[in-house]
């Protein structure tokens, strides 16, 4: 006979409450059972908190006796529930958090910080690569051609740009458009990085 205290096997699916699918699946995933293995839900869902699922125990029972587990198999089963009780979670349960853990760095990329004024005075703060590419292609989706204010080259233009749209949020019109005044399109004439 299978004791409660033998069969604890725990888990809390991240982020949203307990739902008997996952119950399912996981019991399938942990009994070996191949075929379910896909339908484990890894996106933004971990495995997060041991805490003791009664229904889950009851489920792993029977599963238990219906299928005659053998004592050696039911002893590699308490083993994975000892494992548990002292805070280790296997892998294949903690893959999207170990994923979300990892920071990426953000890769500077060199590049210009341009500023067009179009026809209305709006100005475009904007960053690219490639300078007079971008400039023809802004000017086919407008009516009149805009006028380059002022450019300069960064070895980080995402950031740069993201200063500029920071420094210049009170005037942001939407997106990368800005409605700024004589004086602040002279001082950005001076800027060069």
């Amino acid at each position: 006979m299978v004791s409660n205290e033998q069969m604890e096997i725990v888990f809390k699916h991240y982020g949203k409450k307990y739902n008997k699918e996952i119950e399912d699946v996981l019991m399938a995933y942990y009994f070996d059972d191949v075929s379910t293995k896909p339908f484990l839900p890894t996106k933004d869902k971990c495995i997060k908190k041991i805490e003791v699922l009664q229904s889950v125990i009851k489920k792993l029972k029977t599963f238990i006796k219906k299928n005659n587990y053998k004592d050696e198999e039911i002893e590699n089963i308490n083993y994975d529930v000892d494992r548990f009780r002292q805070g280790s979670v296997p892998d294949f349960m903690c893959i999207p958090s170990q994923r979300r853990s990892i920071k990426k760095e953000r890769v500077k990329k060199a590049g210009f910080i341009y500023f067009l004024q179009e026809y209305t005075g709006k100005i475009k703060i904007g960053k690219t690569q490639y300078l007079d590419k971008r400039i023809s292609n802004i000017g086919v989706k407008l009516p009149i051609q805009p006028t380059l204010i002022h450019y300069f080259s960064t070895e980080d233009m995402t950031g740069s740009e993201r200063k500029l749209h920071k420094k210049y949020q009170k005037y942001r019109l939407e997106g990368e458009w800005f409605k700024l005044s004589k004086k602040e399109i002279e001082k950005i004439k001076t800027l060069t990085n």
